[in-house]
């Protein structure tokens, strides 16, 4: 039975057993080795990148406004081309409360605006400008805000992910699960008679600095 890879995989069984030289013993057990390094290497660079590659549809995301005019989109990856699209403010109140904001039309405005206008290389966007909603109390209710009462909850349903993997980042997977296959204490400190080496530092996401540096560029900060 294929070992089991986890759909944001970075990388595949193939690829980390070409790297390793194709072993004429190879068997279930490497495999299955190989696949547990891919599915935690993967979750480390993803969170080491703050990036979703793999493609999510007709997903809906919950985002927190608090009327400054944007919300960050850096993380979320939502594409530039879209089945469908609809944003609903208010959406953590009951349905008769929703606002939907409207798409532009021959004649009007839209109510929101994606950033950059073109979109990234990857063809997403990273982030959204929206009206100064004021925040709301149920009607005819006496309602106590959660938190703060000038948040506002803003509901996108669409297409979100990069759709592929770099090439750059599929390699600097392989080559972490790799390394991880061969040495499968994962040191990063070594001593060889008087010599010692380290590959450790402050923050490394339990990725070697190798596999930090390979995919630097592909690093995003979320602004919120």
């Amino acid at each position: 039975m294929p070992a089991a890879l986890n759909d944001d995989a970075l990388t595949d069984v193939d690829a980390v057993r070409r790297w390793l030289g194709d072993p004429d013993d190879w068997g279930d057990d490497d495999e299955a080795a190989v696949a547990d390094a891919i599915n935690g290497v993967s979750r480390s660079l993803l969170l080491w990148m703050g990036r979703q590659f793999v493609d999510e549809l007709a997903v809906t995301k919950r985002f927190t406004y608090d009327g400054g005019g944007y919300i960050d989109l850096t993380n979320t990856e939502l594409k530039v081309e879209q089945t469908a699209l609809a944003i609903t403010a208010y959406s953590d109140f009951p349905t008769s409360e929703h606002v939907t904001l409207a798409a532009a039309t021959a004649t009007t405005e839209a109510d929101y605006r994606f950033e950059p206008r073109n979109g990234t290389l990857e063809g997403t966007y990273l982030w959204i400008v929206l009206p100064r909603l004021a925040p709301k109390t149920l009607s005819g209710t006496t309602y106590e805000p959660l938190g703060s009462d000038k948040l506002v909850e803003i509901s996108i349903t669409g297409d979100w992910g990069a759709g592929q993997v770099p090439p750059d980042v599929k390699l600097a997977c392989t080559e972490e699960c790799a390394f991880l296959y061969r040495n499968p204490e994962g040191a990063e400190d070594r001593s060889v008679g008087p010599y010692s080496m380290s590959d450790s530092d402050d923050n490394t996401f339990g990725l070697s600095r190798r596999a930090r540096e390979r995919t630097r560029g592909h690093r995003r900060v979320n602004l919120a």
